[in-house]
């Protein structure tokens, strides 16, 4: 398959027409193929402008539609919204998977259904879209691939998941979790960042995020579904 086709089913998707092919081309080459053909440029500058921009208008979205919200609820359903798994989740629903180039090795070795990768082409495309077509065409094409999960969010939920879990772990423990940074890793523009989250009764978790925050919240939810399952059964 040709660069031009993979551009041109990438603005089918999209539903948009680039003025500049070359930034799309950009952001669906990974470094691995960067690496193999040094003439060509790999998407990580606008994958770092793509997280920021999604970021920006999923905030924008909760800001101007749930009046109700504080910030922890801001933060909670905007961390839900744009963790690396629903931006991987989000590039295979949209088959953009079939369209990133990567090099030999990447490709040997799974690269195609990587989450890390795949979240950084969903990021990297709406940082070429940023850059090809301004900040309102970007919102558009945004909120509409995000529209079912935007739908989905639950107006009522007040707690996020570390202070639903304190409130636990204090009424049936009598002590609060403990959270450990064991880990950080990728590149300084898109860290991934590891916690261990234990309670005192022995159970334990790790959760990921950009951010040590993040991270925090990923295993504190993960340890309330975790519970919620042992309770079930």
């Amino acid at each position: 398959m040709s660069y031009g086709s993979n551009i041109l089913k990438i603005e089918q998707i999209l539903r948009i027409e680039f003025q500049n092919k070359e930034v799309l081309l950009e952001a669906i080459t990974h470094s691995s193929m960067a690496n193999e053909k040094p003439n060509i440029s790999h998407n990580e500058r606008l994958e770092f402008l793509g997280d920021t921009v999604i970021d920006f208008i999923i905030a924008k979205y909760l800001y101007q539609t749930f009046s109700d919200f504080s910030e922890g609820d801001m933060t909670f359903h905007r961390s839900q919204l744009v963790k690396g798994e629903t931006l991987a989740e989000i590039s295979k629903s949209l088959n953009l998977d079939d369209y990133i180039l990567l090099g030999h090795g990447e490709e040997k070795s799974g690269g195609r259904s990587k989450k890390s990768n795949l979240a950084g082409l969903f990021e990297a495309i709406v940082g070429a879209v940023f850059v090809d077509q301004g900040l309102d065409q970007t919102e558009n094409v945004v909120l509409e691939i995000f529209n079912s999960k935007l739908k989905g969010i639950d107006h009522f939920k007040s707690q996020h998941p570390k202070t639903e879990l304190q409130i636990y772990s204090q009424a049936n423990l009598g002590d609060l979790p403990e959270y450990q940074l064991i880990s950080k890793n990728g590149p300084d523009h898109s860290p991934v960042f590891e916690v261990q989250l234990t309670l005192s009764d022995g159970k334990l978790i790790v959760g990921k995020g950009k951010s040590k925050s993040l991270a925090e919240n990923d295993a504190a939810e993960k340890m309330l579904l975790s519970i919620n399952h042992d309770s079930i059964d």
